[in-house]
């Protein structure tokens, strides 16, 4: 895909429709024109919150993999303690979720 972007398009937009799109554009921390080309060539936005949940998300698979370790060196499985940690980075997760759908 060739990344230099040398063409442009015109088209007309109402006063209140530039200032919607620059506002949308804003809100999820990026330009005008790379939210239109989201929109119209992707159907699909990637916004802050999303970058912001993968890096949540990395953040629990590497505690997840720290416990793993720990079990391993120490020779400790001890199903309920491990049940109980994932249990919290379950609910850590479930919050994220939540906060980003509201």
């Amino acid at each position: 895909m060739n990344f230099n972007k040398n063409s442009r398009i015109f088209i007309r937009i109402t006063a209140e429709e530039k200032l919607e799109i620059e506002a949308k554009a804003k809100s999820l921390g990026c330009t005008s024109s790379q939210y239109i080309r989201d929109v119209v060539l992707n159907n699909k936005i990637i916004t802050k919150t999303d970058v912001e949940m993968v890096f949540q998300v990395r953040k629990i698979g590497t505690n997840v993999n720290q416990i793993a370790r720990l079990c391993n060196a120490m020779n400790v499985v001890s199903p309920d303690e491990i049940f109980d940690k994932f249990d919290g980075y379950f609910l850590e997760l479930k919050d994220i979720i939540k906060k980003i759908n509201s």
